[in-house]
């Protein structure tokens, strides 16, 4: 059946549609925001690819920065009738690589190697075993034998043989999950297009090695696009977007900015949550309007599973450092990890910056050390135990004191205060709530200072009704103040 005449020209046309308009799995719910200056030089690097000064672009960013809807947004703005386009993708368990699955969704795979043949020219004896290995099929019983050395000629050839009659668009997305030998013939293929009418995208998350990198940087005309996170003005652009409301956005564009720290994943994971859990409700001209006020906005469960894949290679020690980190905040000091965990602080100093060259969860500098956006501290402190997490409050406390080796006052005495009420042995906290309410309430910490108030009026039996009366009124106060 798939030898018919009817067939044939079926496929064909199903392989144009492709060719012009590959299918991209990302969200168009919105505009693409925030992205003008990476768009401006991919459009660049088209104009000399057209002009014959092929080069390879890399597009390198952290996981939901929004690589692939840039690839995408980018060839939405090109005419697919003027150009080759070749697209894949590498998927994160296997299966056919982003190169197989371009050629394939360009030529088809019922006669493949005779559709490959004319482009094959100094090749073409490799031809039905070069199909064999992209279909990952048993080679042809007397076909010439298609060793590395070989696969990376035919691909050679073959992306400049193609742009013959137009030029080439070649992208390769998710590259960080291909393995080396894939790696590898995509630095085949970028450097095939020095010098012809050809352009190669490749997209993939910071970690690749050093020497592959390298590999790439010394290619002429190669280009590295790295999209930074939104700025808060952008987030509430694209919320404006989405909603369709420009108060709704402004409401809540400070919180989901925070949360999400300019990351687009996690902002549509955090607008999604927000429709799912019913807070938010669409009107008939497709508006959206709080249903009740959002006071928090929750983690989402994709962000969850995204942010604990990144910790999923961390060893024991290096995960017990970031528990103890993300109990004392976003931010964090590696000399109090230390002494919590017992270790030298060299040590832990050490892991903190194989893990920050490894795998970027934290970021160091003045002095201090901080995660790499806010969603992995909550993550990390809401995966502890409740036990094991009050334990570390407490001895973040001890830590602190034994450190200072005087009795804190502003800034010092509220971390003594907050950790020891929020830890184990909440009473040991007593002394250092009125130098800590002082130091937030003359910061506008209001919020901070009502939990505090709150978890002190919660040991009843440790404050005298005087002293509760007078916390009572400074709650109020606080309360009037927000």
């Amino acid at each position: 059946g798939e030898s018919s005449a009817w067939w044939e020209t079926r496929e064909q046309r199903i392989l144009e549609r492709r060719a012009r308009r590959p299918e991209i799995a990302v969200r168009r719910e919105t505009r693409l925001h925030g992205r003008a200056p990476e768009l401006a030089q991919l459009e660049e690097a088209w104009s000399r690819a057209q002009a014959g000064e092929g080069s390879a672009v890399f597009i390198e960013g952290e996981a939901g920065i929004g690589k692939t809807r840039l690839v995408d947004a980018f060839l939405r703005t090109l005419d697919g009738d003027r150009f080759h386009l070749f697209y894949g993708s590498y998927a994160p368990s296997g299966g056919r690589g982003g190169i197989s699955e371009a050629i394939l969704t360009k030529f088809g795979s019922a006669r493949l190697a005779r559709a490959l043949r004319p482009f094959l020219v100094d090749t073409a004896a490799l031809a039905p075993a070069f199909a064999a290995v992209l279909k990952h099929e048993s080679t042809v019983k007397g076909a010439p034998r298609l060793d590395r050395e070989a696969l990376h000629a035919v691909c050679g050839e073959l992306i400049r043989t193609v742009g013959a009659d137009k030029p080439v668009l070649w992208v390769v997305d998710d590259l960080h999950f291909a393995e080396p030998e894939s790696r590898l013939l995509v630095l085949t293929l970028a450097r095939a297009v020095e010098g012809h009418r050809a352009l190669l995208v490749a997209t993939a998350r910071p970690g690749l090695a050093g020497d592959e990198m390298a590999h790439f940087s010394r290619l002429t005309g190669f280009r590295r696009i790295l999209p930074g996170r939104l700025t808060p003005r952008e987030v509430i652009e694209l919320l404006r977007d989405a909603f369709k409301s420009e108060a709704l956005a402004e409401r809540l564009g400070g919180k989901i900015a925070y949360k999400s720290d300019g990351i687009p994943f996690f902002v549509f994971e955090m607008i999604r949550g927000l429709r799912e859990s019913r807070l938010l409700e669409q009107r008939p001209d497709g508006s959206y309007v709080e249903t009740e006020a959002v006071e928090e906005i929750a983690v989402p469960s994709a962000v969850r599973d995204l942010v604990e894949g990144r910790l999923l290679d961390l060893g024991k020690q290096e995960r017990d450092i970031l528990d103890v980190g993300a109990v004392q905040g976003f931010e964090f000091e590696a000399d109090l990890c230390a002494r919590v965990l017992g270790r030298r602080r060299v040590a832990v100093l050490q892991d903190l910056a194989a893990i920050e060259r490894r795998q970027g969860i934290v970021r160091s500098g003045g002095g201090s050390t901080r995660f790499d956006h806010h969603q992995i501290q909550e993550v990390i402190y809401d995966d502890l135990i409740p036990e094991l997490r009050s334990e570390y409050h407490s001895l973040l406390a001890d830590a602190f004191l034994e450190r200072e080796e005087a009795v804190p006052t502003g800034a010092g005495a509220r971390f003594v205060a907050e950790h020891y009420l929020r830890g184990n042995r909440p009473r040991q906290g007593l002394p250092y709530l009125e130098e800590a309410l002082d130091h937030l309430e003359g910061n506008y910490r209001s919020e901070t200072a009502l939990d505090l108030i709150g978890r002190a009026l919660d040991l009843e039996e440790e404050i005298p009704p005087e002293r509760r009366a007078e916390l009572l009124h400074r709650r109020a106060g606080r309360f009037d103040l927000l």
